[in-house]
């Protein structure tokens, strides 16, 4: 099982939870995280919901695990300035990525947890389908309005050449061109 993953700026970060961790995030004076009501050993539905559809939420907790790894990488910054370096190399393609690895680990402590995050993996992709077909749909029909707006222009440009009369091109202003070569 994978618990690392990479930032957008190649730092490494391993996302392995001992009972030392879990232990050590329980007590944690900076802890802000759900884990006030919550418990990473026996997760329940609701804050699995909440860090599978809040990804603040999410990354407040990777944060609180990683917290002691980012002493190594930025040694003579605190710990404010570390979480906002941390946060600057998430950007949206590592979000997935970061989701994967966490509920990955947090599985082992719960079977439940994968259920949960396949089921919501599954609604994550039905939506997407819906939002592509709905698309496409929208693509379709707006080429059919584009279609009908040029077939109606081009009978109206028509309905006009044909209701013109030879008088009326012998009126125009520029004299037709005389061909007097032959």
């Amino acid at each position: 099982m994978q618990t690392t993953f990479t930032d957008k700026n190649g730092t490494h970060w391993d996302l392995d939870l001992t009972f030392e961790t879990i232990r050590r995030l329980q007590t944690w004076q900076y802890s802000k995280t759900i884990l006030n009501h919550h418990s990473l050993t026996a997760p329940s539905r609701e804050m699995l919901t909440i860090l599978l559809e809040d990804a603040g939420a999410l990354f407040e907790m990777v944060w609180s695990i990683i917290e002691p790894q980012s002493l190594v990488v930025w040694p003579d910054l605190t710990i404010e300035q570390r979480e906002v370096e941390f946060l600057k190399g998430i950007g949206i393609n590592e979000i997935e990525k970061v989701r994967e690895v966490f509920f990955g680990v947090l599985g082992f402590f719960s079977p439940e947890v994968s259920m949960i995050q396949e089921f919501h993996q599954q609604m994550k992709r039905n939506s997407l389908e819906t939002a592509k077909r709905k698309l496409e749909e929208a693509g379709d029909e707006v080429q059919k309005k584009v279609e009908a707006e040029l077939e109606q222009q081009i009978q109206s440009l028509t309905a006009e050449i044909e209701n013109l009369s030879i008088a009326d091109a012998l009126n125009s202003q520029e004299p037709p061109e005389l061909n007097l070569a032959t």
